[in-house]
């Protein structure tokens, strides 16, 4: 049993919970507001509850992940960690006491329905719900340092097609682009023959997903969020790109539309 300490945005948490044995516990100190802005991290909006280890089982955690950090700062060793962060791969040599990273390749071990009974999708008869990824990752892609990749609007408007193809979409009453970037997303063109047009926003979080989860049809970004949010559809009436990410696939259900974006 260890302690993961929570890192980055819902989708990162969600595999990092997935990930967990069934009886590890969780810290969220990494996600408060304080923090982050202490570290220089980007700020996220927290939605979900963890279950909480005890104190002493905390403290013990917090103990080895600091003794842990020097000692892999120094001597590129971790004796009671399991770090799995960008650049940073590192199993405990004596115990698992603690864990930190972000865990997408890691063999899920724990459901994440567990976490998704903290979640209430509002259904929509008829609504498209298309996730654009902007902000912080967007910068990241541009400046080279991560491997997702930016997905083109034809990306996009191929998935709205895909949808609007459904017999039971023929009528269809919304297109909703959410994203935490409207300036970005406002820059791609969503126009396609038969489709309305492409009202876009920003929500909180717990909307966002409830909104997505809801809808009658998804078209995802390549985000862990997007990810997480095909993973709870089921992969029913989903559109992905493949691969997902620039450097790596991630397996979907049968039922999910897959796009090939790689010459894009």
């Amino acid at each position: 049993m260890a302690v993961t300490f929570l890192i980055g945005g819902t989708g990162n948490q969600f595999f990092q919970f997935a990930t967990s044995s069934a009886k590890d516990k969780f810290s969220t100190l990494f996600l408060s507001s304080a923090v982050r802005k202490l570290l220089g991290w980007t700020q996220h909006e927290q939605l979900l509850r963890y279950p909480g280890p005890g104190p002493v089982q905390y403290i013990l955690a917090l103990l080895a992940l600091s003794l842990d950090s020097v000692l892999l700062k120094t001597a590129r060793v971790s004796l009671f960690t399991t770090f799995e962060t960008r650049g940073v791969h590192a199993t405990p040599k004596i115990t698992e006491v603690a864990r930190i990273g972000y865990f997408q390749s890691a063999p899920e071990r724990r459901d994440v329905a567990e976490l998704a009974s903290q979640l209430a999708p509002t259904q929509h008869k008829g609504r498209i719900v298309v996730h654009v990824r902007g902000g912080d990752l967007l910068a990241l892609e541009r400046a080279g340092k991560t491997t997702y990749g930016i997905l083109p609007d034809s990306y996009f408007r191929a998935g709205i097609e895909t949808a609007l193809k459904a017999a039971d979409l023929q009528k269809t009453v919304q297109l909703l682009v959410l994203t935490d970037d409207v300036e970005y997303a406002r820059t791609l063109d969503f126009s396609v023959p038969g489709a309305p047009e492409a009202d876009i926003q920003t929500t909180s979080l717990q909307d966002t997903l409830s909104a997505s989860i809801g809808a009658d049809w998804f078209v995802s970004s390549n985000s862990t969020m997007s990810y997480w949010i095909v993973r709870l559809r089921g992969g029913a009436k989903c559109v992905t790109p493949k691969p997902f990410q620039q450097g790596q696939d991630y397996a979907f259900s049968d039922k999910t539309v897959r796009l090939d974006v790689s010459a894009a």
